[in-house]
């Protein structure tokens, strides 16, 4: 049980993950899919953290 807590993020940091990885994967001409999504996701969780995430997201919806 505990280490499924560990894995659990505030759903604020998962709408920022998830748009992160859609805007990557669009641009990237990569077929969405649950499954690149997950990965895509898990990827820049490892390399990027969630302050940067956080970050990037404001700055990508500003441009919309």
């Amino acid at each position: 049980m505990e280490s499924e807590k560990s894995d659990l993020i505030e759903w604020k940091d998962a709408i920022s993950y998830m748009q992160i990885a859609v805007h990557t994967l669009q641009n990237s001409a990569t077929e969405i899919t649950p499954k690149t999504i997950k990965s895509e996701m898990e990827m820049l969780r490892k390399k990027f953290g969630t302050n940067e995430i956080r970050r990037l997201a404001g700055i990508i919806l500003k441009r919309r």
